[in-house]
């Protein structure tokens, strides 16, 4: 299943930017209909919030429970540092982490992202994937650290619409402080084993069923079928708190707009957004647009055609000389 799932995410890959191979889409559609159909997809939703929060905690009970295909990293030496060394703070409460040392390597929450995570529903919620779980603003201090607060700024969406948002807010999802795991009735110890500050276990997923199902949607809406487009769609928000779309009399454009919106929420943090904007074809204005977000202007000059390819590394170019040609973007 796995097998097949990696396959539809390759097809999809060739049907975008820059194959734009006519013939991949049908084949994407074949395998994703084999890994939607199989007698075991559905022991791979979560049927709750609560489940899908649990999911990323490292305990024996949670690991690859609902992912297709997922890595986990076991502590005592052989842990993953990464999600970890994120965070804009050094040292954090007493009441998230015993071992409570971090890099403080600064990385934020988007802030279109963080927009999405504001808004309140009709049922008086705001998205479960958010606030105090997959995101954190801020955090009371203790007696070992200082209190951490987010710093926020106005802003004018896509709407047209203006709203404080945070920009110095943390990736939060995969982080499992003793705070979280009480939250969640857990009782595990995400830190026993520990030989050092950064060596956390992490439940990683690297192919889920949502990404499966909106990938699916996305071929749907591509179809014509946008009302069974936006029923995965609201299959997904209405778990997470959220309001469900219209399903009837969407088009195509519409469709793909609210799945495209809903990749970019279900999978933050996964490593799945930026292959997606490569294969929309968007990776170039989505970058530049980011960047007059957050005043960077200066670095458009950077996004070249060809860049979201890495460069081949020189001492690669040097083994043989003549052998490679150098990706569009780097030739200087």
């Amino acid at each position: 299943m796995a097998a097949k799932a990696m396959l539809a995410r390759v097809y999809m890959t060739l049907a975008g930017y820059p194959y734009n191979d006519t013939n991949a889409k049908s084949l994407a559609k074949t395998q994703l209909e084999n890994v939607l159909d199989d007698s075991h997809a559905a022991a791979y939703w979560a049927p709750s919030l609560e489940e899908w929060q649990k999911q990323w905690m490292p305990t024996d009970a949670y690991y690859n429970k609902y992912s297709i295909f997922a890595i986990q990293y076991r502590t005592g030496g052989t842990g993953n540092p990464a999600i970890f060394n994120m965070l804009p703070v050094k040292i954090v409460p007493e009441d998230w982490s015993k071992n409570y040392n971090f890099s403080q390597n600064s990385i934020y929450v988007e802030k279109t992202l963080m927009h999405e995570f504001d808004r309140e529903y009709s049922n008086g919620k705001k998205d479960g994937r958010g606030y105090n779980f997959g995101v954190m603003a801020g955090f009371a201090g203790d007696a070992v650290a200082p209190e951490y607060q987010s710093p926020s700024e106005l802003m004018t969406f896509e709407d047209g619409t203006t709203g404080n948002v945070y920009t110095k807010a943390m990736f939060y999802k995969m982080i499992p402080t003793k705070t979280k795991i009480a939250s969640l009735g857990m009782s595990f110890d995400a830190e026993s084993g520990m030989k050092k500050y950064d060596d956390w276990g992490v439940n990683l997923p690297i192919i889920r069923i949502e990404d499966m199902k909106l990938l699916y949607a996305e071929i749907l809406a591509s179809e014509g079928n946008t009302a069974d487009a936006m029923k995965i769609v609201n299959e997904i928000r209405e778990r997470a708190n959220c309001d469900p779309r219209t399903e009837t009399g969407v088009s195509v454009e519409d469709a793909m707009k609210y799945i495209k919106l809903e990749r970019k929420i279900e999978f933050m943090g996964e490593g799945i957004r930026w292959f997606d904007q490569v294969r929309y074809g968007t990776w170039k204005e989505d970058t530049e647009a980011k960047f007059e977000r957050y005043n960077f202007t200066e670095l458009k000059a950077n996004l070249k055609e060809g860049r979201y390819l890495y460069p081949i590394p020189m001492n690669q170019m040097n083994v043989t000389p003549g052998l490679y040609v150098q990706n569009e973007g780097y030739e200087n």
